[in-house]
């Protein structure tokens, strides 16, 4: 008799399945940190104030004392030469580290510029809160470029969107980091694809009260850690379509009898293993390169029979006789192609580590029936005959044939257990991946191609949800 292999609990089987699916998910979108092109701040008590190469960037208003003028920071990132053309932002966050402060918590915002500025030599000292003289080509509160007439800002203190592309509060020390939002994907997307138009973000602080001014690191401070970052997270043009994978149904041997003699598989009873539970999986991995895994087919496991086993051997000579079996083929299981579930990747772009959620669904019942009954054949043969000198040979007892087990791979089954587990999956997963050699696991490829393909991936998931199935020997 065969003991029948305990069912697993559908919901450890639908999170076996999820494991093994999100692993097969590629590998988060490519991330790009920048240092700024140029930064530099601009002061509202003149227009001739500027700090191109100091270490501090100021945003805010200062106390009473220094009639609570304004400050911006304005900052510009390369994203051209960071990031390749074509390419989709996903994720853009922006990072500046507060080196000092006149006030507690403060809400601060970034503006998409609408003109461009400059950068030029002038460098403050000390705290740098009052800035230094201008120099040519610098940014200052009311030119774009110091001292050119012709390029004067439209509005004073910068010409920008009102509406902010995010907004974060600023403490007394460490980092602040505005993003990832909308509105900045948007602003570094147009930048990626229209350069021209890349004039960066200024830095407002809370200008509605005095004693509210921060200083952040700038592109020149000197420790690197507390300089602007810019990091994005993109998903490059021209990546291959999401393939959708379809198993093939699993064809049934056709064994064709020889004359004599033959071994004949007499079963006296039938097994029907029948699965009540089809789990529906929705992943929502963040990444962005998802593929898509569509099954169509649910496989119908069909249990090896128990019974009775009669063999019928009449040889043919009373010579030493030859006994090659034939075929010996593996009981195949046949499969029944009935969609009963669908498994979808989902894309959401808004966080960097994908998350899976599997919803098990009572949907279908599958009834596999074993209706496998191969005749194994052994054919005795002899090609002595006697010529006219020859003495007659005495012909020796009787062979009997001896049929040897069948040794079949079941598609996951890395130690041979005889079950197929989770982290068994998942090597297979990781050899499909390319992280993992074939050798690690054969029987991740049970078709012995040297490459673990989605039909065989399907197989192990099939085989972790039903079991394996044994042959008997004859």
């Amino acid at each position: 008799m065969i003991a029948r292999r305990p069912h697993r609990p559908p919901a450890q089987l639908a999170s076996a399945v999820c494991v093994a699916v999100a692993l097969a998910a590629p590998a988060p979108a490519d991330e790009a940190t920048l240092a700024p092109l140029k930064d530099n701040t601009i002061f509202s008590e003149s227009n001739s104030r500027s700090n191109g190469i100091g270490i501090g960037l100021f945003a805010g208003r200062t106390a009473p004392r220094n009639n609570g003028a304004i400050r911006r920071a304005l900052l510009a990132f390369d994203i051209a030469a960071a990031v390749p053309a074509g390419a989709t932002i996903t994720s853009a966050r922006l990072e500046l580290r507060v080196t000092m402060s006149i006030a507690g918590s403060e809400p601060v915002t970034v503006h998409r510029l609408l003109a461009d500025w400059g950068e030029a030599m002038s460098n403050a000292g000390g705290s740098e809160g009052t800035g230094a003289p201008a120099q040519m080509g610098d940014v200052t509160w009311r030119f774009r470029f110091f001292n050119d007439t012709s390029t004067e800002w439209d509005s004073l203190g910068g010409d920008f969107v009102g509406v902010a592309s995010a907004s974060a509060q600023a403490g007394n020390s460490g980092t602040v980091t505005w993003g990832s939002t909308a509105e900045m994907v948007a602003d570094v997307q147009g930048w990626l694809d229209a350069p021209a138009g890349n004039f960066g973000w200024i830095v407002v602080g809370n200008e509605s009260q005095t004693t509210t001014a921060k200083r952040f690191g700038s592109g020149e401070e000197t420790t690197a850690s507390s300089r602007p970052r810019l990091v994005l997270e993109f998903e490059p043009s021209g990546n291959p379509p999401t393939p959708t994978a379809v198993p093939p149904n699993t064809p049934s041997p056709t064994i064709t009898p020889a004359d004599t003699p033959t071994s004949t598989l007499a079963p006296t009873d039938t097994r029907t293993a029948i699965v009540t539970n089809t789990a529906t999986l929705t992943l929502a991995p963040t990444g962005t390169r998802t593929p898509t895994i569509s099954v169509t087919n649910t496989a119908t496991p069909t249990l090896p029979p128990t019974g009775t086993r009669t063999s019928a051997i009449a040889p043919t000579s009373t010579r030493t006789p030859v006994v090659p079996p034939t075929e010996t083929p593996p009981v195949s299981p046949t499969a029944s192609a009935t969609p009963t579930a669908s498994h979808t990747a989902t894309v959401t772009p808004d966080t960097a580590q994908p998350s899976a959620t599997a919803e098990p669904t009572q949907t279908a019942t599958p009834t596999a029936v074993d209706s496998a009954s191969p005749t194994p054949e052994i054919t005795a043969t002899a090609s002595d005959t006697p010529g006219p000198d020859t003495p007659t040979a005495t012909s020796p007892p009787e062979p009997t044939a001896t049929a040897t087990p069948i040794v079949a791979i079941c598609p996951g089954d890395c130690d041979g257990s005889g079950t197929v587990e989770i982290n068994e999956l998942i090597t297979c997963v990781n050899i499909a991946l390319g992280t993992q050699p074939p050798s690690v696991c054969p029987a991740c490829d049970p078709s012995g191609g040297g490459t673990v393909e989605i039909n065989e991936l399907i197989a192990a998931v099939n085989r972790a949800l039903s079991g394996c199935v044994p042959l008997l020997p004859l």
